[in-house]
């Protein structure tokens, strides 16, 4: 498969199941499918979480208050979370809100 700039809900739950049958190490997994081991663990999550609407990209933008940012922040830096548990808990759409200084 080619690397593609995004996946449908469809092809997420897809690549969920490939990811799941361990038909490839998560290293060859990523050069085959052109997707993250990572990427497809938060796919796993929003699936079971929110069903096949979990995977449907965002409509638009996501406003977050200061106070969901700080807390956020504050847990990141604790050592107590990791990014992604931080990502979840707090329901940030995607790593790339926390370069947005």
């Amino acid at each position: 498969m080619a690397k593609k700039k995004g996946f449908s809900a469809e092809e997420k739950y897809e690549l969920i199941l490939a990811f799941d049958s361990r038909e490839f190490p998560e290293r060859e997994f990523k050069s085959y499918y052109g997707v993250t081991a990572y990427a497809v663990r938060k796919w796993k999550y929003l699936f079971a979480k929110y069903g096949m609407e979990g995977l449907r990209k965002s409509k638009g933008w996501k406003y977050y208050s200061e106070e969901l940012k700080l807390d956020a922040v504050q847990d990141y830096r604790s050592g107590n979370y990791s990014m992604m548990e931080v990502i979840l808990k707090y329901k940030i759409s995607s790593t790339p809100c926390w370069n947005n200084g």
